[in-house]
């Protein structure tokens, strides 16, 4: 069985009922171009213990330029499970 190590590409915060998902680098940034043609998108995280989770979720707004995605608070991103 193979090992994978991920590293954080960005972060999120809560505003209102919203999660913004910012992503940390510009090459990271760069990589963004055409998202927003998409609807949902496909998020694997951590759970903050060890267990990785995935969620696929709608995207109600991406902003290319800055990095930015923006959810729905019930994509199910801060909970974990």
């Amino acid at each position: 069985m193979k090992n994978y190590e991920l590293q954080a590409i960005g972060y999120v915060k809560r505003e209102k009922d919203r999660l913004i998902i910012t992503l940390a680098e510009n090459r990271l940034i760069a990589a963004m171009k055409n998202l927003s043609f998409f609807s949902h998108a496909t998020f694997i995280f951590s759970d903050g213990i060890s267990n990785l989770c995935i969620r696929v979720a709608e995207m109600l707004e991406v902003d290319e330029k800055r990095g930015k995605i923006i959810l729905a608070i019930e994509s199910g991103l801060l909970e974990g499970k």
